[in-house]
């Protein structure tokens, strides 16, 4: 095979008679009910696999023995199928999420590019576009396949610990996760977390035993459901910056004859798909971490490197406060209200997934800083129930 034929079986994004070997920009424009639906297909696959490899669903009581306190029993299901951000993730949320990344990809290309002559698909052809889709598709890779590979020794609990439990339960139906020397961070429980210097022993009896095994067909489903993660990880990352550096250079082709003649109700569509895009991309990111903080792996750098999930609904922001300004510097007179529409409760849901998150996180870092929180939301919380009582007495009074 030629080094050319090699070239042209790699994926390209096709911008007019140009090709460039950017994957990810490959992946989002396709057709967004096929993507979505390849991607549901992919999660059913997953699905009936894990059941094969023997790690589909299991469950564990773990009994910790603690320096102060009593000890404190919990129930973990820890099967593939149950951990919120695997089976349920594939399932639900990635072909939705995917779905309307492809319909933000899709619509500056129909809509954008008619009005101001540039598109997601236009700047994805620039060098610098397709090296960081490269940099972001591998980094991660990396960090996804690559804590399993550093960290599997250490891990205590997890579907990818299934074949070590199995294992370990045939010698003994109590497995003593700190005699194993297995890595537990912080655990959540009932909205406390319990710290590790705290723990004296952590006996684990499985109440569904795993049929699970090392080898060839265990790790090949590991890294496809790693690889996997990484692919849609790096999507909304380069995503993210995509809308970013497209907001830019829409905004300094705004001219005052463009927007008497469209408008910028156009640009709204595209920011309306990306906060959907983030909204979806937070509540990911808050079922792993309720998944990982109560069975204690929640901590390691592959979860904070996840974080960047968080950046689409802020690139969108700052991409409409980039042409808005503009906007209204070349013609104030002439812009239309941009807040109208389905952008004001998609905001809504943004801004709410975000806080809820940073209030989980604020937990696990500083239970302190958490509490002062708190303390400072409850007489607001007291003031808006005073409110809506006089607002409703008001209205039956009326």
């Amino acid at each position: 095979m030629t080094t050319q034929s090699l070239l042209d079986a790699v994926p390209v994004a096709r911008v007019g008679r140009f090709r460039s070997p950017n994957v990810l920009a490959w992946v989002v424009a396709a057709s967004p009910g096929k993507l979505a639906a390849a991607a549901f297909a992919v999660a059913v696959a997953f699905a009936f696999a894990s059941q094969l490899v023997g790690v589909g669903y299991f469950e564990s009581d773990v009994t910790l023995s603690l320096r102060a306190g009593s000890p404190l029993v919990l129930h973990l299901p820890l099967g593939f199928l149950t951990q919120l951000n695997y089976g349920p993730w594939f399932l639900f949320g990635a072909p939705v999420l995917l779905l309307f990344a492809a319909f933000a990809y899709r619509d500056t290309l129909h809509r954008a590019d008619q009005h101001c002559g540039i598109s997601f698909q236009t700047v994805s052809q620039g060098r610098a576009m397709v090296a960081l889709s490269a940099a972001t598709l591998a980094f991660f890779v990396w960090q996804n396949v690559g804590a399993e590979l550093r960290d599997y020794d250490r891990l205590a609990l997890g579907w990818v610990q299934a074949p070590m439990l199995a294992r370990a339960v045939a010698k003994s139906p109590a497995v003593d996760l700190t005699r194993l020397a297995k890595r537990l961070d912080r655990l959540r429980i009932n909205e406390t977390y319990v710290m590790p210097s705290n723990i004296v022993t952590a006996v684990a009896r499985l109440r569904m035993v795993p049929n699970a095994k090392l080898g060839v067909p265990f790790w090949t489903f590991v890294i496809a459901v790693k690889i996997a993660h990484a692919v849609w990880q790096a999507l909304v990352v380069y995503l993210s910056a995509l809308m970013l550096v497209w907001s830019v250079l829409v905004s300094r082709r705004i001219t005052d004859e463009q927007i008497a003649e469209n408008g910028i109700s156009w640009f709204k569509r595209p920011v309306v798909y990306m906060l959907i895009v983030a909204v979806i991309a937070n509540l990911f990111c808050i079922a792993r971490f309720i998944a990982n903080a109560a069975k204690g792996s929640f901590g390691a750098f592959d979860q904070y490197a996840g974080l960047l999930c968080l950046l689409p609904g802020v690139s969108a922001l700052m991409g409409a406060a980039f042409v808005l300004f503009r906007a209204y510097q070349v013609a104030p007179q002439r812009v239309e209200r941009f807040s109208s529409g389905p952008i004001k409760p998609v905001l809504l849901l943004w801004f709410v997934t975000v806080a809820a998150f940073a209030y989980l996180l604020s937990g696990y870092l500083s239970p302190a800083a958490q509490a002062q929180v708190e303390a400072v939301a409850r007489p607001c919380s007291a003031i808006a129930e005073a409110i809506g009582h006089v607002l409703k007495v008001i209205s039956g009074a009326a």
